[in-house]
């Protein structure tokens, strides 16, 4: 029943703690059916109009980064097009100086060294680094908020900072 009633607008806070909690238990278990369900429930409520755009960026933002999970479960190139589509979205979306523009760019450059290193398009490394330099903002309160939006966020930047270097050391710089 509850799945009949997600495209109605005054479930949105409720359909987004589902699907999260769907992600969540995708990924603990690695049981991409489960992840399939959550990409399935979020793609119907994903697409329709939202009027607070925080939470529609964040809707988007959920489906880029589960369809980024399933891309890297299954290596399907389409689920990871597909992610950066919709994080790609999800930042443009949020409102500037918004914390949950930053988590969206953080997400969308490991996004996007991920399809580098699967396709290597080279503008993908670019703009990675753009989303990555977003970082630099995360000091004071707005670093407080995008921790509280993402878990180990510092894990996260120096794992695709990491990454950066690596991908730069294969392109010779």
């Amino acid at each position: 029943m509850l799945f009949r009633s997600t495209g109605d607008p005054k479930w949105a806070e409720i359909t987004q703690t589902l699907v999260s909690s769907m992600g969540i238990l995708a990924g603990l278990d690695m049981d991409v059916s489960h992840l399939d369900q959550a990409v399935g429930l979020l793609t119907g409520v994903s697409g329709r109009t939202d009027p607070d755009r925080g939470r529609a960026a964040m809707t988007r933002g959920a489906l880029g980064t589960l369809l980024m999970q399933r891309a890297l479960f299954t290596a399907s190139g389409d689920d990871l097009n597909s992610g950066i589509d919709h994080l790609t979205a999800s930042y443009d979306l949020s409102p500037a100086g918004h914390p949950y523009r930053v988590a969206a760019g953080l997400n969308l450059a490991g996004a996007l060294l991920m399809r580098f290193l699967e396709f290597g398009q080279a503008e993908d490394v670019d703009a990675a680094r753009f989303y990555l330099n977003m970082a630099d903002s995360l000091a004071g309160p707005t670093g407080d908020e995008v921790r509280s939006l993402m878990t180990d966020v510092d894990m996260i930047i120096a794992g695709n900072r990491g990454l950066l270097g690596i991908v730069d050391g294969m392109r010779g710089d």
